[in-house]
C-alpha cells in the first residue's frame, strides 16, 4: 500500500518572462513578485531557473559578458513537468521526483493545474519534506533506484531531456518545445 501523505508540501510562486530580459533586473523582479523560480520563454520553448541557481551562477561569474537570460539557456538543467494535483500526491510520488531530480540535476517539478502552471515543487522541498531520510541511505535502501508508481514521459530530442508526469492520457506533446511532437516513454 502508498503510504499517504499527513499534509501537503507548498509549491514555490514562479514567475514568466521572456528570454530577451535582462540579468541585471532578474532579482528587482524576482523580490517585487515574492517569486522563488523563474520560467524562461523563447521561441516555443520553456526552462526554468530558480532564485538559489541564479546566486550561484553570480558568484561564479557566469554572468561575464552575458546581458539576457538567453545567454543562460544553454546551461539549464532539463524541464519536468506534471500535472498531478499537489493534494494527491502520496510518498512514493515525491520519492520518484527525488530521484528524477537527482538523476537530471532539475532544480523543481513544475506543477500544472487545469492547464495553468501553479508552481514549482523544488528539490530542496522533496528532501525537507522526505523528513530525516539520509539522501545516501535512501538510494541505498530503494537499490539506487526508484520504482515508479507514476507513468512518466520523456523528450530525448531536448537538450538536456525534459520530462513529463501526467495524471492520465496518451504519450503528451513535448512542454519544452511542441515542435519536438509526442514524448517516449520513461
Amino acid at each position: 500500500m502508498v503510504d499517504e501523505l499527513k499534509f501537503y508540501p507548498s509549491l514555490e510562486k514562479v514567475i514568466v518572462i521572456s528570454g530577451s530580459f535582462l540579468i541585471k533586473n532578474i532579482n528587482k523582479t524576482l523580490e517585487e513578485e515574492d517569486a522563488t523560480f523563474l520560467i524562461i520563454e523563447h521561441n516555443l520553448s520553456i526552462y526554468l531557473l530558480s532564485k538559489d541557481m541564479l546566486e550561484i551562477l553570480e558568484m561564479l561569474t557566469e554572468f561575464e559578458g552575458k546581458e539576457k537570460l538567453l545567454d543562460l539557456i544553454k546551461d539549464l538543467p532539463s524541464l519536468i513537468v506534471t500535472d498531478k494535483p499537489i493534494d494527491s500526491l502520496n510518498i512514493k510520488d515525491l520519492e520518484q521526483y527525488f530521484e528524477i531530480i537527482n538523476e537530471t540535476n532539475a532544480e523543481g517539478i513544475i506543477f500544472f493545474t487545469d492547464n495553468k502552471m501553479s508552481g514549482v515543487l523544488s528539490g530542496k522541498t522533496i528532501i525537507k519534506y522526505l523528513g530525516n531520510t539520509n539522501v545516501k541511505t535512501f538510494c541505498d535502501f530503494h537499490g539506487g533506484r526508484i520504482n515508479s508508481v507514476v507513468q512518466g514521459f520523456i523528450c530525448r530530442k531536448c537538450s538536456p531531456p525534459s520530462y513529463r508526469f501526467p495524471r492520465e492520457g496518451d504519450n503528451p506533446i513535448c512542454p519544452k518545445n511542441p515542435l519536438h511532437g509526442r514524448m517516449d516513454n520513461l
